[in-house]
């Protein structure tokens, strides 16, 4: 919060180029998880184009002008690219250096659920990520994420999977997906926040969640189905 409060201080002032935009912080009153939050924040958007992206991430210099150019033209419904690039101990701002200075690198380092196909749906995931309103409003009679993925402190909850499930239901209602390989989204390493020992069975209860809702995801991605649920149990 303090980081946007102080961007927002400093545009005012006219300290940020040409940079000029409305900023608005929402708060929950309590911790009410990921998916409702998310949820919230859609919910109040005023923009035609909406970025969802994770706090602990960096995006690059053209991230928001690609992401907007890409809706613009009237056949992209949701925008996804390179992430899951790590920093891996190299300062943050280094880091993003970096890559920005080389366009062959995020696509190398990129960790993307389906590698071969990159506009794939398994591959909408919040570290690159924009949707449509208009979409969700239309197309998806307003479900955003389904708060049953939602991942909190009770330790009965599951964890992940709310984005991929996002993005199969992106796909069933037609969505035209877009892979923008000049965006990218650079996650800065750090030490767990999430119990590691309960990590993988929180996740598999979520995977297996999510191909109860989805039985015909064992079809329409197969090979990520198969490989991810033996990595969980790897």
């Amino acid at each position: 919060v303090a980081v946007v409060e102080n961007f927002d201080q400093q545009m005012k002032a006219g300290v940020i180029g040409e940079a000029r935009m409305s900023v608005r912080i929402l708060r929950n009153e309590e911790n009410l998880g990921n998916c409702a939050s998310r949820n919230r924040a859609i919910a109040e958007a005023k923009s035609d184009v909406i970025v969802i992206v994770d706090a602990d991430c960096m995006l690059n210099h053209s991230y928001l002008s690609e992401h907007f150019r890409a809706h613009a033209h009237g056949d992209c419904d949701a925008a996804i690219g390179p992430m899951n690039i790590e920093t891996n101990g190299v300062p943050a701002l280094s880091a993003l250096a970096r890559y920005e200075g080389d366009a062959t690198l995020a696509a190398a380092g990129a960790a993307m659920q389906d590698r071969v196909n990159a506009d794939h749906f398994v591959n909408c995931v919040t570290r690159n990520f924009s949707i449509g309103k208009r979409f969700v409003t239309d197309r998806l009679g307003g479900a955003r994420f389904d708060n049953l993925f939602a991942y909190s402190s009770d330790p009965q909850s599951g964890f992940g999977w709310e984005d991929v499930e996002m993005g199969c239901r992106l796909y069933k209602a037609g969505a035209r997906i877009r892979h923008l390989p000049t965006t990218f989204s650079i996650h800065v390493s750090h030490p767990s926040t999430t119990d590691e020992r309960t990590k993988p069975l929180r996740s598999l209860k979520n995977f297996r969640r999510l191909h109860g809702k989805h039985p015909d995801l064992i079809l329409l991605a197969r090979q990520w189905s198969v490989s991810t649920y033996n990595a969980i149990l790897g």
